[in-house]
């Protein structure tokens, strides 16, 4: 009996080893020059900045970071200026925020000489200049980000920059159709640093 269980373990270990190995996250490539915005066709995938660990952050936001989140795990940060003004914003993964839903991210902006917190989501995005409301700050990029609700429920949220945040400005359910397609599972796993096979 003892004998069957050792085998038995044994299988169940060499399934999950297997299984990570074919871990699509694994195999998203590690950018090494940071992108930039340029026109309005351009767009910058969470997976295409320049992820690097807290040596590289301003000291003084990293303590903000824990103070904000004294118990969020986070050894991944980018800088983006998403405001063109030379002064980056902070992007960093965020375990208190992850969960089914995706990627758990942060953005803080130093306002008035402090760190603030202009974003929490859970569900990766992507960076991007859309057209929006005249009553939101054309001088920021908009975010399109997704989440997952359930099996067949993914929203795509269009975010902009008001009142010294990102807010809001339109939501739409992503149709079946295009949530099952090919192409828009590999973005939304990738841009999640996601494990499993699909996305729902």
């Amino acid at each position: 009996m003892i004998f069957k269980t050792t085998i038995f373990v044994l299988l169940h270990l060499l399934i999950v080893v297997d299984v990570s190995a074919k871990c699509r996250a694994f195999d998203i490539p590690k950018a090494t020059i940071r992108p930039q915005i340029q026109g309005p066709e351009d767009e910058v995938k969470l997976s295409d900045l320049v992820w690097q660990d807290h040596t590289e952050i301003p000291k003084d936001a990293i303590k903000a970071i824990k103070k904000f989140f004294p118990y969020a795990e986070s050894t991944s940060y980018s800088l983006f200026d998403l405001n063109n003004d030379g002064i980056d914003e902070i992007i960093f993964k965020n375990s208190n925020l992850s969960g089914s839903g995706g990627q758990g991210i942060s953005i803080l902006e130093k306002q008035n000489g402090h760190w603030k917190e202009i974003l929490q989501t859970s569900g990766g995005f992507i960076i991007n200049n859309l057209t929006i409301p005249k009553s939101y700050n054309h001088r920021y990029n908009t975010l399109t980000h997704w989440h997952r609700y359930g099996a067949y429920e993914t929203v795509q949220y269009l975010l902009a920059y008001k009142n010294n945040k990102y807010q809001i400005v339109s939501d739409q359910p992503v149709p079946i159709t295009v949530l099952y397609s090919k192409d828009f599972q590999k973005m939304i796993l990738d841009i999640n640093w996601m494990c499993w096979d699909f996305w729902n």
